[in-house]
């Protein structure tokens, strides 16, 4: 039995959703005389061979005059009406009563009626006329009562004027089969009764039919893939049974893994598929008979094939090798755990099941362990504890629930839950036992690892830990994968906590009672019990342990632990006894704040490939004769006593080291500048490292190199002609004066940085020499003071940071780089407090006779770099005619920052030349008087503690807005913003108020908007920030968000937009100006759809939206707002108006 049978009926009932049931898909309505044994006997096996339910009124039950009960019923009963009007029709008065009825379920139920005119002409059903008037006269002889001949009349009027088919000049077959075709496709509007009570089916199938693609004449396969007791089967016999219809054959194969594992299995599912064409005395010996009859036999047939539970590509090569096996319009739906297989499929669809979201989760639970919709009062919170456990797995939330049915105490519950979290459900487990089985022995020690101790670890590390264990990780990862045993989340390995629960559970069951047989040890009692009493057997191969204590474990407690590959602790232990040895099997040794000063004596690590002991207690790692040739990585990070680093020649195969935080590290073993095979080298933060040893590096595999905060370091090593590897070296913030000539040697550098070596003063010639580099960082080196002249030979650089340096000129060569996309030449920026403390740099500058710092000279060609995309020349001190009119050579600029300068007025239309800027900050600038004009997509504009400007008037509040609605690709549900100078709301925003704020910082107003239909651009927002409310130095953060819905064609939702007030102190009345878009966001099921349109209709009469602020930060009481809904329309009157 398959996860995916027993989720069939995991899908509990809807108790929102009534619809009506209904006993038959068709009611036939006839003349027997005229049709019986022709027309509609034809058309009435045709319709039940296609998988229709049809009632046909037989001949012996029509007696007399009156209707039986029974007959009424089933026209009540059926979805469909099919009514064929014959030439005698109109002379059974028991056609006639059927008809009327018919009509009033019509009306009164909603069922859909179809007239077949067969052999008469539709007017004159529709008129009475021909034979339909010979009929009414014979009626009247028989002195029929007036009110019935009326409305026999009006029935047949009225069922004439309905949509149907005419069977006129159309051969019959052909007829029926254009009614079986269409009839088929108005049914699949209705799922059967028990699918439309299933949680979430409807939804989950909505999500299928784009892949399905049912209308299209193409064959196509699909493939059904997720965990197991997700719901694949069950989605799939909905599809099934919502479509198969449409379909010349139909078939669903149940159980083809378990199927095909029996003798004779292979052979039996193509005799099931086989059996569907209903040829009589056909028997296939084997599945090389059965293939060539399957090809043969399906090639010219729409065909609907479900394979439910498919495992290998054998099942498709004997079932549905090929799309050419089936006829046009065919669909071929596969469910499986495994994607892998699907990628093998010929072009495949794939739809993965997601597991229920917890509203779900709680309805099917409830309707399983209590038999209604909703959960008892006082078990609500046990009824989501439950849901949370089982994370959303129909299968799961279907047999817990059975499982806890008619259990009403409290007590109960509280135990049954907390057995459950023990031990595993039996019926959960066998379901995931069968994918863990089909499993490799490698796949199962991955599976087993991960659900023991790396479940939710970085993926990265956890590839690691296992390559180091000797496993191909990649793969077995990836394996898992694609068999839903794995997911990935925020780059991190998760593994549903029922499979992690299997997962442990195997491992216990193999030793149930003697933990130190057991493969693996996780719990803090387990490992105390086996390392304190001596208890480590060979059995033992992986111990991790997270939790803090001190352990009285005995010394030799490893020496038996002669299979012990991993060991991992990852909290503070104390080891009062010491330790004498440690497994000589280790490969993976991982032990933060490792407690003793050295490595067991006793330890030989011959085996060891990575070894991580952070914040350790180390002095030295180990004995120096101690030679570990398998050691790849070696991490001794924040180690603060390390004072000694091994020889790392008897590391012949280190490939990482990491000393980051070393900080009583004075020298490293010289043998490190000769390794051949470190690629790594990290020894950022080691304050006391002098550097001095070795003299010369000659690592030939070394791709990263750091020395970031090693404040000692004055002069680096000389760099040998076998460095071509290194891509990044990092010697900031260290005391470095110069760097040497051989850094034109490291042909591969691809980034430098030396942000804070605030002695350094240039660069070496042989800089040009680095054609590979792509970044420079050279942030507040304060004596640097002039870039090199030949910049525009490094043709890969694309970004230099020149921030806080003393340049005070750019070269002309920065206009040669091709492919620059950041400059920064930032100065240093000027403290608007009034502690003054920012002109001491300038009375230093005077006291030593020297001039206050000039402008920054920058290049004309600067203006021009097609390639840059963000350009910050902030506290520059540019002055007015710095900047050209034309910046349209900036062509692909998105960010600028101009602030902290000291132009009065940028050149008129600068800014409107650049068509793809979207930041521009003018913060500080405290002469600038006027606002630039806008390009089309700026959607950040800040010009904060600017003390000369202008008051904005409200032509410029409609320039900003107006640049945005001719925009070419408005963002959609963005936020944009600008800050300028101002302590008034100007009067385009035509709506003011001054909001009161509760004291959670909250204040809400209504918006009124137009109609639903109206071409809208948003909602303009304006808030006046007044700096004694908004203003602190304390840390705290200030922002504000904005909440909002907006009506149009569908409901739209703007997300929370939050917006900081920290990053420039704010000593003066400032506006704050928005402009919110609406965000269109799909709806994911019809139901969700028809809630939307409700509460669409419901705006559209009230004609408001809701607008909550929220203000976080220092309590504010009160704060002015204005606002303008915006609609196009407003932007032509308004260009009008200015244009006159």
């Amino acid at each position: 039995m398959t996860s995916d049978q027993d989720a069939s009926s995991s899908y509990a009932s809807n108790f929102n959703s009534t619809p009506r049931t209904c006993k038959y898909d068709i009611f036939l309505s006839f003349r027997g005389e005229d049709t019986c044994k022709g027309f509609t006997d034809h058309l009435y096996h045709t319709l039940k061979g296609s998988g229709f339910s049809v009632f046909r009124d037989d001949e012996e039950l029509e007696r007399g005059e009156v209707i039986s009960e029974e007959l009424l019923q089933a026209i009540e009963d059926s979805h469909f009406a099919i009514v064929v009007l014959s030439k005698n029709y109109a002379s059974s008065s028991w056609c006639l009563n059927e008809l009327q009825h018919i009509l009033d379920s019509r009306d009164n139920l909603c069922q859909q009626v179809f007239p077949i005119f067969y052999d008469v002409d539709p007017s004159n059903v529709r008129n009475q006329k021909g034979s339909f008037e010979k009929a009414f006269v014979g009626h009247q002889k028989l002195q029929r009562d007036n009110k019935d001949l009326k409305s026999w009349r009006e029935s047949l009027t009225k069922v004439a004027n309905l949509s149907g088919w005419d069977c006129k000049d159309r051969p019959e077959a052909k007829l029926i089969e254009t009614v079986v075709e269409e009839l088929g496709t108005k049914l699949c509007s209705k799922l059967p009764p028990y699918f439309e009570d299933l949680i979430g089916i409807e939804n989950k199938i909505e999500q299928l039919d784009p892949l399905l693609e049912i209308g299209l004449n193409d064959v196509r396969f699909v493939g059904i893939w997720g965990l197991p007791g997700v719901g694949k089967t069950t989605i799939a016999r909905a599809v099934f049974d919502k479509y198969h219809r449409q379909f010349e054959i139909k078939c669903f194969l149940h159980n083809v893994r378990a199927t095909s594992e029996r003798d004779g299995g292979e052979v039996h599912l193509q005799s099931k598929l086989i059996s569907h064409l209903k040829i009589r005395n056909m028997e296939i010996e084997d599945i090389f008979e059965g293939n060539r009859i399957i090809q043969k036999y399906f090639r010219d047939k729409k065909v609907l094939l479900i394979l439910d539970d498919v495992s290998h590509t054998r099942h498709l090569e004997i079932l549905a090798n090929s799309p050419n096996w089936f006829g046009a319009g065919s669909r071929v739906i596969m469910t499986t755990r495994d994607s892998g297989l699907l990628r093998r499929v010929h072009e495949v669809y794939v739809h993965e099941v997601k597991t229920m979201d917890p509203d779900e989760s709680l309805q099917l639970f409830c309707s399983k362990a209590f038999k209604r919709g909703e959960p008892l009062e006082d078990l609500l919170e046990m009824s989501k504890t439950v849901c949370v456990y089982v994370k959303g797995l129909p299968l799961a939330l279907s047999i817990l629930g059975s499982f806890l049915c008619g259990r009403s105490s409290m007590l109960e519950w509280e135990d049954a839950l907390d057995m459950l979290k023990k031990n595993l459900h039996d019926d959960i487990l066998r379901v995931f036992k069968l994918s863990f089985d089909a499993l490799n022995g490698i796949e199962q020690a991955i599976f087993l690892d991960i659900a023991c101790f790396f479940n939710g670890w970085s993926k990265k590390v956890i590839t690691h830990l296992l390559e180091s264990c000797g496993f191909n990780a990649k793969i077995g990862i990836a394996t898992l994968r694609e068999k839903s045993m794995l997911k990935v989340y925020d780059d991190c390995l998760v593994m549903h906590d029922l499979l992690e629960q299997m997962g442990r559970r195997i491992v216990v069951d193999k030793s149930p009672n003697d933990v130190e047989n057991r493969s693996r040890l996780w719990s803090k009692e387990d490992i105390d019990n086996v390392m304190k009493n001596k208890r480590g057997t060979k059995k033992i191969q992986g111990m991790v342990s997270s939790t803090s204590c001190e352990a009285s474990w005995d010394p030799n407690a490893f020496s038996k632990f002669h299979n012990l590959i991993l060991l991992i602790i990852t909290s503070d232990f104390n080891l009062p006894d010491g330790l004498q040895c440690l497994s000589h099997a280790l490969k993976v040794l991982h032990w933060t704040k490792y407690p003793l000063d050295t490595l067991p004596p006793q330890t030989g690590l011959d085996e060891l490939v990575d070894l991580k002991m952070c914040h350790s207690k180390l002095k030295k790692l180990w004995n120096k004769s101690l030679c570990s040739r398998n050691l790849k990585f070696l991490d001794l990070s924040y180690s603060q006593n390390l004072i000694e680093t091994p020889d790392f020649s008897k590391l012949p195969n280190l490939e990482r080291l990491e000393l980051e935080g070393c900080e009583a590290l004075v020298d490293l073993h010289a043998s490190i500048g000769q390794h051949k095979k470190v690629q790594v080298l990290n020894l950022k933060g080691c304050k006391n490292l002098r550097a001095r040893c070795p003299k010369k590096f000659e690592m030939s595999a070394l791709k990263e190199f750091v020395l970031c905060g090693c404040i000692q370091v004055k002069y680096l090593p000389e760099f040998g002609e076998s460095m071509k590897n290194l891509e990044m070296l990092d010697v900031g913030e260290t005391n470095l004066v110069k760097l040497p000539e051989s850094l034109g040697l490291l042909s591969g550098l691809k980034t430098l940085r030396l942000k804070g070596c605030k002695n350094l003063v240039f660069l070496p010639q042989s800089i040009h020499k680095l054609k590979r580099l792509v970044l420079v960082d050279i942030a507040g080196c304060s004596k640097f003071a002039r870039l090199p002249e030949k910049l525009n030979e490094m043709e890969a650089l694309e970004e230099i940071d020149a921030s806080e340096t003393d340049i005070t000129e750019v070269p002309c060569s920065i206009s040669g780089l091709k492919n620059v996309k950041k400059l920064s030449f930032r100065g240093y920026k000027r403290s608007t407090s009034n502690s003054w403390s920012w002109i001491r740099p300038l009375k230093r500058a005077l006291f030593w006779g020297q001039s206050i710092p000039k402008g920054l000279t920058v290049p004309a060609s600067i203006w021009s770099i097609k390639s840059l995309n963000e350009l910050d020349l902030s506290y520059c001190n540019i002055v007015d005619g710095s900047i050209p009119f034309d910046l349209g050579g900036l062509s692909s600029l998105k960010k600028l920052d101009l602030s902290g300068n000291l132009f009065k007025n940028l050149p008129i239309g600068c800014m409107s030349n650049l068509l793809k800027l979207e930041y521009l900050y003018l913060n500080l600038c405290s002469e600038l008087q006027s606002l630039p004009q806008l390009g089309p997509r700026v959607y950040r504009m800040d010009a904060k503690e600017c003390g000369s400007m202008e008051t904005v008037v409200d032509e410029q509040i409609f320039h900003f807005f107006a640049s945005i609605n001719q925009a070419e690709n408005p963002r959609k549900g963005e936020l944009f913003t600008m800050t300028i100078p101002g302590s008034e709301i100007p009067s385009w925003f035509e709506n003011q108020i001054d909001l009161c704020l509760n004291d959670e910082g909250e204040a809400s107003i209504m918006i009124e908007v137009p109609p639903c239909g109206e071409e809208m651009l948003g909602i303009g927002l304006c808030v006046v920030l007044d700096n004694d409310k908004f203003y602190s130095t304390g840390p705290n953060k200030r922002c504000f968000s904005w909440p909002c819905w907006w009506v149009d064609s569908v409901l739209n939702v703007v997300p929370i937009a939050v917006y900081r007030l920290d990053d420039v102190e704010m000593k003066s009345s400032h506006l704050w100006i928005v402009l919110l878009t609406p965000k269109r966001r799909r709806s994911r099921s019809r139901r969700r759809r028809r809630r939307e349109l409700h509460h669409i209709l419901q705006l559209s009469k009230r004609s408001q939206l809701p607008l909550t602020l929220r203000f976080y930060g220092k309590k504010v009481d009160t704060m002015k707002c204005g606002w303008r809904v915006i609609s196009k329309a407003d932007f032509g009157n308004c260009t009008c108006s200015m244009s006159q």
